[in-house]
């Protein structure tokens, strides 16, 4: 049953690459520059709410908001959730890697200061919204944020964002991880399933990228939590599950193979930003991006997470990417086009 829901999965997400990547080509074939720019995003955007699980009911609010602060009109923002806030900085930043639209990337990037300047205090702990009166973030708000953290990582290689995620993760670890009933709540009380979902997801994306084995530990107790929910025979516990729903991904995250890219190079390296589009081709359950550099900001990651080290760069300095599996690492390289190659064949066994 699981293997089956594994390949459901991997099949729906095979479907979503290759016909973004259809209709992304057929876009810049005939509009003008400026319908082509905004067909792609739109394009991305409608992929990277299914991809990432958004409850349907939520997904138009996530576009619509994510297109407005591309236009200069994001202002209706601040009256968000933080969660969503950090929803829409993934979208943004998913737009930057899979659309080409460098403003996405900027976008992304001042939102991800806002959020930090203005929801985030050190001794509080995250608030709900961005304007006063503070009040402490909710578990599904702390969740989404993470979710958007880490795509705003993988997708722009910002360290900073990672370990604002790994800050948000402990604390939600200590604060509301119920360890008797292998889920984060109150005692008692039952989140929806598409945030346990999520939180599952996140902390296996952690694990991938840190190798932190805490993290994945964590989200299996999540997962076989919810399949003895899922087998129970009280229809008030019983939820249907789909391919689609970040459950699924987390189940499928779990199980895949690993394949781990560690890239060394800055952010504003143009080489970093092409060997990121490379790796980001096709979506393969499992793959982790860990991006480091010389930088004050990934040296602080790389103390908090001592399994990421600073590889070194092949001669002449360029970003450099590495590319294992459980097994073995092929050797480094600079090639866009056998990265990506590689990648695929990986995620073909």
């Amino acid at each position: 049953m699981i293997r089956s829901g594994i390949i459901r999965v991997m099949l729906c997400a095979l479907t979503l690459t290759v016909g973004i990547t259809a209709r992304i080509h057929s876009a810049t074939s005939d509009e003008p520059a400026g319908a082509t720019a905004t067909a792609r995003i739109e394009m991305v955007l409608h992929e990277y709410v299914l991809r990432t699980g958004i409850p349907e009911s939520d997904q138009r609010a996530i576009t619509e908001h994510t297109l407005a602060e591309l236009a200069g009109h994001g202002d209706g923002l601040a009256a968000l959730t933080t969660g969503y806030r950090g929803l829409v900085m993934g979208a943004l930043a998913t737009c930057h890697i899979l659309a080409n639209a460098p403003e996405s990337r900027s976008a992304a990037q001042r939102l991800f200061t806002s959020l930090h300047e203005t929801a985030w205090d050190p001794t509080h702990g995250l608030s709900q919204t961005a304007s006063p009166p503070r009040i402490p973030a909710t578990i599904e708000d702390q969740v989404e944020l993470i979710h958007g953290l880490i795509d705003l990582y993988s997708a722009c290689g910002q360290a900073e964002a990672l370990t604002w995620a790994a800050e948000l993760q402990d604390r939600l670890d200590h604060d509301c991880w119920r360890s008797a009933q292998s889920a984060y709540g109150e005692p008692g009380s039952k989140l929806p399933r598409t945030i346990t979902g999520w939180a599952a997801w996140n902390l296996i994306r952690l694990a991938r990228i840190t190798d932190d084995d805490g993290y994945a530990a964590r989200a299996s107790a999540i997962i076989a939590a919810d399949v003895d929910a899922e087998s129970s025979d009280h229809p008030a516990v019983r939820t249907p599950e789909t391919p689609m729903s970040p459950m699924a991904f987390a189940r499928a995250e779990r199980d895949a193979p690993v394949l781990h890219l560690t890239l060394i190079g800055r952010p504003d390296e143009p080489g970093t930003t092409a060997l990121l589009s490379a790796a980001h081709r096709r979506v393969v359950p499992g793959f982790a991006i860990a991006i480091l550099d010389e930088r004050p900001e990934s040296k602080v990651l790389r103390k908090r997470f001592p399994a990421m080290p600073l590889m070194p760069r092949l001669p002449g300095g360029s970003p450099t990417a590495y590319l294992c599996t459980a097994n073995a690492c092929d050797a480094p390289t600079q090639d866009l086009e056998s990265l990506a190659r590689r990648i695929a064949e990986l995620a073909a066994r």
